[in-house]
């Protein structure tokens, strides 16, 4: 490697290591509450400029990168693509829906005397209070299998976009 392709190769780790440092930053900064987060971020371009600065720093961080080597690039791509890969699997509905499955049976079999309308009512009232008791009866009495009451529950989650505290 020449020294200029080395000066390339830390140049892209740090514009991608800055990248990621932003983003996190702006994540812990999300959760505060307005009035706590800096003055910055009280104004309306802040965040189309920061993103425009996170672009600028990631495509720079690859070009840098490309520019040293045709293979670091190659594996950070491919390593961004199965981290985004990764991500939309976890939060597939077909993956919440066994997920649901797997816990209402659980949920089943640890109450087996009670009427089973009554142990999917239960479920669909501990997973999601908010929804109150009529349309948990109603989910309950209309799916008559873990597999149709997790269907519903997940159709239900993202129409609302509405995830259960776990």
């Amino acid at each position: 490697m020449t020294p200029g392709a080395i000066v390339a190769a830390a140049g892209a780790f740090a514009a991608l290591a800055l990248c990621a440092f932003l983003l996190r930053w702006w994540a812990a900064v999300r959760r505060l509450p307005a009035y706590d987060r800096p003055a910055i971020t009280w104004t309306p371009w802040f965040r189309p400029a920061g993103l425009a600065v996170l672009a600028a720093l990631g495509l720079a961080g690859l070009a840098a990168a490309a520019w040293a080597s045709r293979g670091v690039a190659a594996a950070w791509v491919l390593s961004a693509a199965a981290g985004a890969g990764a991500a939309a699997w976890r939060r597939s509905p077909a993956r919440r829906r066994a997920g649901l499955v797997r816990r209402i049976g659980a949920w089943e079999r640890a109450r087996p005397g009670e009427d089973p309308v009554a142990r999917r009512q239960g479920f669909v009232l501990a997973l999601h209070p908010e929804w109150g008791r009529d349309f948990s009866a109603q989910l309950a009495a209309d799916c008559p299998d873990a597999a149709s009451l997790a269907r519903w529950i997940v159709r239900v989650e993202d129409q609302a976009r509405v995830r259960p505290r776990r």
